[in-house]
């Protein structure tokens, strides 16, 4: 899936320019910059830095002092709390994040993370981040990959992921829980 941000960066950077519906609401201090969409009825709160290119779709809410830098691809009814960093990801439709970090992930349709999720994208040593597939660890080939998140996943408070790790849809990660290792789709980790 980590292939998926190289296509995002190339389209990103031949296409997007910057464009702000006309109904989207933007608070006072926002800072803008380079090429950044921001679709209809999204409001974006006070304080808020965004530096494209980015790709914030309709019906957003982005929280009061979020940064979204990099290349990001936001799909339509996203909401975000406050102090929530987005950094060359791509979120699906659906999603709400409490506040956090999310470096380098993708993340599915119709998710919820609690407040103070990490989502750990480089390894201490800077290599490159290993990601175990059927059984077997595959070498992605690149030093910054954060979580792969699917389809209608809930994340309690203070939890986090280390780079690579693999998250199946319908699964469950109770508050506190720091995932080393992929988790199967419909599981429930308590901690």
């Amino acid at each position: 899936p980590w292939e998926l941000f190289g296509i995002l960066d190339i389209l990103m950077a031949s296409r997007l320019e910057q464009s702000i519906a006309e109904t989207a609401q933007i608070g006072k201090n926002v800072e803008i910059k380079g090429p950044v969409f921001i679709g209809e009825n999204t409001i974006v709160r006070d304080n808020t830095v965004i530096e494209g290119p980015c790709y914030i779709g309709a019906n957003c809410e982005i929280g009061y002092n979020n940064v979204i830098r990099g290349t990001v691809n936001i799909e339509d009814n996203v909401k975000t709390g406050s102090f929530c960093e987005i950094s060359h990801s791509i979120i699906q439709e659906g999603t709400h994040f409490h506040s956090g970090y999310i470096g380098d992930s993708i993340i599915g349709k119709n998710c919820r993370f609690g407040a103070g999720f990490i989502a750990a994208n480089r390894r201490l040593d800077r290599e490159t981040i290993k990601v175990k597939i059927k059984g077997e660890k595959v070498d992605s080939q690149i030093s910054r990959l954060g979580v792969v998140v699917g389809d209608e996943v809930k994340i309690g408070i203070h939890a986090g992921t280390m780079p690579g790790v693999l998250i199946g849809s319908n699964s469950k990660i109770g508050p506190g829980a720091m995932i080393f290792k992929n988790i199967g789709d419909g599981e429930v980790i308590k901690d």
